[in-house]
Formats: structure tokens, sequence, C-alpha cells
């Protein structure tokens, strides 16, 4: 039985359909922060609360450059460029990588790797792909979801609402029971310390 390159699991031909799954999902999470990355001035320039702690400008600025240089044009967004290229040369498309009225250069470069993720899925480069887009998913959540989010279930601080705060992948912040409760990311330090702080009734914007 034939394996799959990136998990050695067994696959009829190419990747499995667990990796072709699980990285389609990586590859719109990771172009999700991006986004978010680039939308956040202050997300950029913030520390973890655990080094914060530590008192660390050291350790600081290496996380600040590393945002830096991943969401940079020469960073992340290139490493997909150069995916989409080699795919549409090899493929002999008519489409072009450009930024369009509706879209940016990044979100049709995701266009094109989201169409034929089954095509890199069956060739030889799948391996290669994978890590080269798992990677850099894995450092930037790890920024934005491991070193800033909290230890703790926050509880939402609205009056009377006795849900949970739960952080999408696009940095967006939400009640589990009342999705009208919400914030945006650059709230979420300050909603984060109700964990170690007596609640302090807010408005939900």
């Amino acid at each position: 039985m034939p394996k799959c390159s990136t998990c050695r699991g067994a696959s009829d031909k190419g990747a499995c359909p667990y990796c072709r799954k699980r990285l389609r999902k990586i590859l719109k999470e990771l172009i999700s922060f991006i986004d978010l990355l680039n939308a956040s001035p202050s997300l950029r320039q913030q520390v973890s609360s655990q080094q914060e702690g530590r008192g660390s400008l050291s350790q600081a600025l290496v996380i600040n450059v590393q945002i830096v240089d991943l969401i940079s044009r020469t960073g992340i967004p290139a490493v997909l460029e150069a995916w989409a290229t080699y795919i549409i040369e090899e493929r002999s498309l008519e489409t072009t990588l450009k930024a369009t009225k509706d879209d940016s250069k990044l979100h049709n470069v995701h266009k094109i790797l989201n169409t034929h993720h089954d095509w890199l899925a069956d060739s030889d480069m799948w391996s290669d792909y994978y890590n080269e887009i798992k990677e850099p998913h894995t450092t930037l959540y790890r920024i934005i979801h491991g070193e800033r989010k909290p230890p703790k279930p926050v509880p939402c601080p609205v009056q009377d609402c006795k849900g949970i705060l739960h952080l999408e992948s696009n940095g967006d912040v939400h009640c589990i029971d009342d999705s009208t409760h919400k914030w945006a990311y650059e709230q979420w330090s300050r909603l984060a310390q109700l964990i170690a702080e007596p609640i302090v009734q807010i408005t939900a914007v």
C-alpha cells in the first residue's frame, strides 16, 4: 500500500485525505494570520505577557523582528507566490497573480493554491509544499494564539453573561454563548487580564 509522504499513513495516491484536508485549513488560517498582523500595528509591537513578566527586552525584539520578517513581501507571501507561479507554469495556466479591484495579490495567490491543492497533493512536490506552509503557520499560531492567549478560559465580561471568550484564527474574539458579544484583537490583552483581576462589567462593541 502506498504511503503518504507527510504522515506516512496509507494512501491510494499522493497525500492522504487527512493531510490534504489539514493543509487546506492551515493555508486558510495562514492567510488570515498575515491579514491580521498587517492590519494590527500594535500586535506586531507587543510582546507576550510571559516575556513581559520576565522583563526581557531582547526576547521581545526577537519576536517583533520574526513577525515582521514572516509577513513582509520577502517572507511568507514570497514563498506562497513562488508555489503559485510554479503551478501556473507547470499547468500552463492563463492567469495572473496581480492584485485586482476585488482581491489583493496575496488573496489571488491563495485562490491559485487552493484551486490546485489536489494537483500538488498528487505530485512529488507535496512534501516540500506541505512543510513550507506548515512551518510558518506553526510559528504565527504560536505567536498569536499560544504566547498571547491566556492559559485559562476568560469569562465574558458582559453583565449577566456566563459564557467564555473564544479567539478565532482571524483574531476576532467573541463569547461562545452569545456571538453578539465580540471584540477586535486589539482589545484582547485588556480582556485577558480578567483572569487575574476582578471582572469589570463593560459593554460589548
